[in-house]
């Protein structure tokens, strides 16, 4: 299996994190925030995913970028899958949570853990339980939450847990869409 477009595809994202994070204004201009999106900035939601609050949180989602990435390559799990999936977590996990508590949204973590949601349903390749995988995610996004600043840590932890949910149900999606779109290639091949 080819790593070229995984690397590529985290490297990229990586350099647009960095690149935005010390751009003059990157938070209020760029990040989610209610007021913004009510005064008519609708691009907001087209650049939430990659701007970071601090320091902390940047090299946070930077290091589980670099996680995920390498558990994908080694479960041998096919890139559409993994970029779609991890694009789409981005724009979209959050956004049913930001409609009903219209906090201020920002950062890769939705994304992020949306592919540990696919790695773990890709480890039954390897016959390990997916439920293990699952599992370590939500306590480690407990023990974030726990230690995290409080005013903060609960819609984090639900952004979290959002974009891991997100994940599951995308795979899910996808390989139902996979197995469709080859019996329908199988059938249309057989008549010519």
């Amino acid at each position: 299996m080819r790593t070229r477009p995984y690397l590529l595809f985290a490297s990229v994202l990586s350099l647009v994190y960095v690149v935005l994070f010390i751009a003059p204004g990157h938070m209020t201009g760029l990040a989610l925030i209610p007021s913004k999106v009510s005064s008519g900035e609708l691009w907001h939601f087209l650049t939430y995913p990659f701007v970071h609050l601090d320091m902390s949180h940047l090299l946070k989602n930077l290091a589980g970028l670099a996680l995920v990435t390498t558990g994908i390559v080694e479960l041998k799990t096919k890139f559409s899958d993994f970029s779609s999936i991890y694009l789409l977590a981005g724009f979209l996990a959050v956004l049913p949570l930001w409609f009903i508590f219209q906090f201020t949204a920002l950062g890769a973590s939705a994304a992020i853990y949306s592919i540990f949601g696919l790695i773990a349903l890709e480890s039954k390749k390897y016959e390990i339980r997916p439920w293990h995988i699952l599992l370590l995610t939500v306590v480690l996004i407990s023990a974030e939450a726990f230690v995290s600043n409080a005013s903060t840590s609960t819609m984090s932890a639900l952004s979290h847990f959002s974009g891991l949910i997100f994940g599951i149900f995308a795979f899910n999606f996808a390989l139902k869409a996979h197995k469709v779109f080859e019996k329908k290639k199988g059938f249309c091949l057989r008549k010519i």
